[in-house]
């Protein structure tokens, strides 16, 4: 389309002679395509308006995400991941439930039973380079479904085991995709949002977590008691809702758009973006012309090549400069974090047996306390003033007076109590510190970074099992919350030197 050229300029010498001499008319003409050719300059113009009548060639990612907006794509984008996770944490808490009970099948103590969630922590490292890799070299849709299958064919086939070795063997598989599955979810959700309210979408996905452990927690109050194989239907229950996620993921296959613009695949890119905008009832020629190429239009860095090289020197970047201090304050704290939440709850019921308390009961409404944390983290992450660092200080300073309180004030009225002020507050912190992460790092990288940090984790992992296992062991009622609490104040002391908030900004593609 050809654009004619304007009557006037600011620049131009004869302007003033042809402010008096003109009529009214044609001066408001002139003045009307001045303020049009200043406007060719400017790239924040409101998203509503078309770019091609705005003279703008470029616009960001996130400014086309702002366009189309939120409505039924991002709904079903959230049920599907929120669908996963509820499967995801169903899985992870099956070991707090089933420990007694296997110790009593095959006799084994709580040392030896420790050998189940290390032997996952080892798998899980394993299997989550491939498939993390798998994620960044493919796209969001086939590692994430086969992630899933692998947890549900062996899950699955876990329930059945004739021995406790091939209980230990079938639950070490099972385990093979765990540490994607609970990044690819985040990565995937987060690249359909907009800037706007990001991090609250992402931390209400994780009430569906909150979910998963309830259910797991009041199936097993029912089962376990009620039934002689109670467990083992419980292991069977856990394995339904990873199969539903499973189809879920592969009738919503829509890729990721940020990721195949990272890849250069800009004219699939322009297709999905263009499916999203429908869903949402738009038109992406609304904001996006037709007769201007894609590549043109999109500002991002240079595309990189999915080739294996490529991904290790992306992923190298981590611990170069801009990224090198947050990975290293991010794996130390994601450590920690995860050591103390693992190991806390491991063995959880076992304490709650050595108190006289009802384990399972306990266990649940103590869950049920996830729920309202998460709420209340939804609400203030948000808050100019407080933002993503300074929620994760409150949850986590929180958290430590928990600890301390059920160490030291235990009665049959204060452990239910503190056992729901600590799932209040150490649930929404894993929740945003993926949703941290996530903003931290780029789209080629993104869902490698969160493996990476999953990988990480499952190291200690490895022994935290033992540790936890040992320590309820010993006929100390205080001993092991306090080496939690121990282990969350070291958690805050760092967080205090975090400083990159992640707060509304927009998401890069390429490193």
């Amino acid at each position: 389309q050809t654009v004619a050229p304007p009557l006037c300029s600011a620049d131009d010498a004869s302007y003033p002679r042809l402010k008096r001499s003109l009529s009214w008319w044609k001066l408001r003409l002139c003045h009307q395509q001045l303020l049009a050719t200043m406007d060719t300059e400017r790239e924040d113009a409101p998203d509503e308006v078309p770019l091609i009548n705005q003279g703008i060639q470029k616009v960001a990612v996130d400014d086309i995400m702002t366009f189309i907006g939120y409505g039924p794509l991002q709904f079903i984008a959230f049920c599907m991941v929120g669908l996963t996770m509820l499967a995801f944490r169903f899985n992870t808490s099956l070991f707090a439930f089933i420990d007694i009970s296997v110790q009593d099948r095959w006799n084994v103590s709580e040392v030896t039973f420790a050998i189940i969630p290390s032997a996952t922590s080892v798998t899980n490292i394993i299997g989550g380079f491939g498939y993390g890799y798998m994620s960044d070299h493919f796209g969001r849709v086939w590692p994430y479904a086969l992630s899933l299958l692998n947890i549900g064919i062996f899950g699955l086939a876990s329930a059945f085991s004739p021995t406790f070795a091939t209980l230990v063997v079938l639950r070490a598989l099972t385990s093979f995709a765990v540490s994607v599955v609970a990044s690819t979810t985040v990565t995937t959700l987060i690249e359909f949002l907009p800037v706007r309210n990001r991090g609250k979408v992402i931390v209400l996905a994780k009430l569906t977590e909150s979910l998963g452990s309830c259910i797991c927690a009041g199936l097993a109050w029912w089962l376990i008691p009620t039934y002689k194989l109670g467990w083992r239907y419980l292991i069977v229950a856990a394995s339904i809702p990873i199969f539903l996620a499973t189809i879920f993921r592969l009738v919503f296959h829509l890729q990721s758009p940020r990721y195949l613009i990272a890849r250069g695949r800009f004219k699939e890119a322009r297709t999905v973006f263009s499916q999203m905008a429908r869903i949402n009832g738009k038109h992406l020629s609304d904001f996006l012309p037709n007769e201007v190429q894609f590549k043109e239009l999109v500002v991002i860095e240079t595309p990189k090549s999915s080739t294996l090289w490529q991904t290790l020197q992306n992923f190298s970047a981590m611990f170069k400069s801009p990224y090198l201090t947050r990975t290293l304050l991010i794996g130390i704290v994601y450590v920690i974090q995860g050591m103390s939440s693992y190991g806390a709850s491991l063995f959880l019921p076992n304490i709650l047996n050595q108190l006289k308390v009802s384990p399972y009961f306990t266990s649940f409404v103590g869950y049920l306390g996830q729920f309202p944390g998460i709420l209340l983290m939804s609400i203030i992450v948000e808050w100019p003033r407080v933002g993503r660092l300074n929620s994760l200080r409150f949850f986590t300073f929180l958290t430590v007076v928990s600890f301390f309180l059920f160490a030291f004030v235990q009665n049959t009225v204060s452990i239910p109590v503190f056992t729901i002020l600590i799932y209040f507050s150490t649930i929404p912190i894993d929740a945003l510190f993926n949703v941290y992460i996530a903003e931290c790092y780029p789209t080629s990288i993104r869902a490698l970074s969160l493996t990476f940090f999953n990988i990480t984790l499952s190291f200690s992992e490895i022994f935290i099992p033992f540790v936890s296992g040992y320590v309820t062991k010993v006929s100390i009622s205080w001993l092991y919350p306090v080496v939690w609490a121990g282990l969350f104040s070291v958690q805050f002391i760092i967080l205090l030197f975090f400083r990159f908030e992640t707060r509304e900004i927009k998401l890069t593609d390429t490193v």
